[in-house]
C-alpha cells in the first residue's frame, strides 16, 4: 500500500550507485504521463506530483494537485489529511490566512487519526499566534498537547500563546 502522508511522514530510498538521477523535470514527466494511463492509480500519482511540486518550491502547483485529490476522495478522514496538507501549503506560501481557513475545514471533518488531529490543532494554534490572536491559538495548542503530550511543537506555539 502505497503511503497516504508523503510530506511529513516518509523517507525516501536512495537510488542505486549506478543509477543515474531523475531531474524535477523528468519525473514530472513520467508522473504526468502514468496520469494519462493509470487512471486507476490517479489520486497516488496526484500525491507523488504534489510531493514533487512541493518540494521543488511549485506550491501552486501541489495545491492544485491536492486540490484534485479531494475531489476524488470519499471519507472524511482522507478529506481531513487533504485540507491539512492544503494548509501547510498555505504556511509554505506564507499565507497564513488561507491556511487558517483549510486548518479549520480539517477540524470540521472531525478525523479519527491522533496524528492528523494533532497536526490540525497544533498548526492552527502557530498560524493564529501569526495574527496576534493568542487567546485562540492558545486553546488549540492546548488541544493538541492534549492529544499527544509526547511531541513538542505544540508546547512550542503554546509557550507564544501565552507570552502574547
Amino acid at each position: 500500500m502505497a503511503d497516504p502522508w508523503p510530506f511529513r511522514f516518509s523517507v525516501p530510498q536512495p537510488p542505486p550507485q549506478n543509477a543515474t538521477p531523475f531531474t524535477a523535470e523528468q519525473a514530472e514527466q513520467e508522473l504526468l504521463k502514468q496520469l494519462e494511463t493509470h487512471r486507476r492509480a490517479e489520486k497516488q500519482i496526484l500525491w507523488d506530483l504534489a510531493v514533487l511540486y512541493s518540494r521543488t518550491g511549485r506550491q501552486e502547483e501541489a495545491l492544485a494537485r491536492v486540490q484534485r485529490v479531494v475531489e476524488i476522495v470519499e471519507t472524511a478522514e482522507e478529506k481531513a489529511k487533504c485540507h491539512l496538507i492544503m494548509g501547510q501549503l498555505m504556511e509554505q506560501m506564507r499565507h497564513f490566512e488561507m491556511a487558517i481557513r483549510y486548518y479549520s475545514q480539517a477540524l470540521s471533518f472531525e478525523p479519527a487519526d491522533g496524528c492528523v488531529w494533532y497536526l490540525i490543532h497544533n498548526n492552527l494554534g502557530y498560524c493564529l499566534n501569526h495574527f496576534g490572536r493568542f487567546d485562540e491559538a492558545e486553546f488549540y495548542c492546548r488541544k493538541a498537547i492534549e492529544i499527544d503530550p509526547a511531541r513538542q511543537n505544540a508546547y512550542k506555539n503554546l509557550g507564544i500563546a501565552l507570552e502574547g
